[in-house]
């Protein structure tokens, strides 16, 4: 008994830290959530605030519970704080990643283990998981470095779309979109302020991440059975 009360204790702080951080969003500090939430995770282009594609998706659904949990890194980082999103018990959880590791030398292959290593895991806690396709990114000063990402960028989204049913639940494919997915488009600083970071979103379809949160949003509403 003891024991058990200690686990209880130990889940209840963990979960008020996440509460007081912003990144857990609930009534009830210590009472199992619902399963009506979503959580996202990424890297830096996914740490939700207004402007951004979770949260305009989250702005449009008040009524939906969102652990925003991206604060930046590779799929190692990612991996690493899983046990946030299962103490946030989502229904549907989205990751963007890819921007960091992928073109340095650990390769495709090691971020494809990783991120599917992941992906099996929180699946088989009953969580559906939807991994977002690489966005583009543009380094002038490092010319080199951008065709070693393009090339690791097709195979990985490759990898991602046919993932869809074995190791993940659902694609957001950004990579597809005619406008934010091509390699040119990070050139664009109306879509990219740094060719890498999409811009500020003001509403779903406007700025870089207004249109990521155009695609998200179907595919999310679709995993938690939101019909409007």
């Amino acid at each position: 008994m003891a024991t058990l009360i200690a686990r209880r204790e130990s889940r209840c702080w963990v979960r008020a830290l996440l509460i007081a951080s912003g990144a857990l969003i609930s009534s009830d500090g210590c009472a199992e959530p619902p399963p009506t939430a979503f959580a996202s995770e990424g890297d830096s282009i996914s740490v939700s605030w207004e402007g951004n594609y979770t949260g305009i998706y989250a702005r449009s659904r008040p009524t939906i519970r969102h652990c925003a949990l991206a604060t930046g890194g590779g799929i190692d980082a990612i991996a690493a704080r899983a046990d946030k999103v299962l103490i946030c018990n989502p229904k549907v959880l989205t990751v963007l990643v890819g921007a960091h590791g992928l073109a340095e030398r650990t390769g495709t292959d090691y971020f494809l283990h990783q991120l599917f290593a992941y992906s099996d895991d929180l699946r088989a806690h009953g969580i559906k998981v939807a991994v977002a396709t690489i966005l583009p990114e543009y380094h002038p000063e490092n010319p080199p470095f951008d065709v070693i990402f393009s090339k690791r960028r097709a195979e990985a989204n490759a990898a991602i779309r046919a993932a869809v049913g074995t190791h993940i639940d659902a694609v957001i494919d950004f990579a597809a979109d005619p406008v934010m997915g091509p390699d040119a488009a990070a050139k664009n600083v109306s879509l990219y302020r740094d060719g890498t970071h999409p811009t500020d979103g003001c509403g779903i379809g406007c700025g870089g991440q207004g249109k990521l949160a155009a695609i998200y949003t179907p595919v999310v509403d679709r995993l938690l059975g939101v019909t409007r």
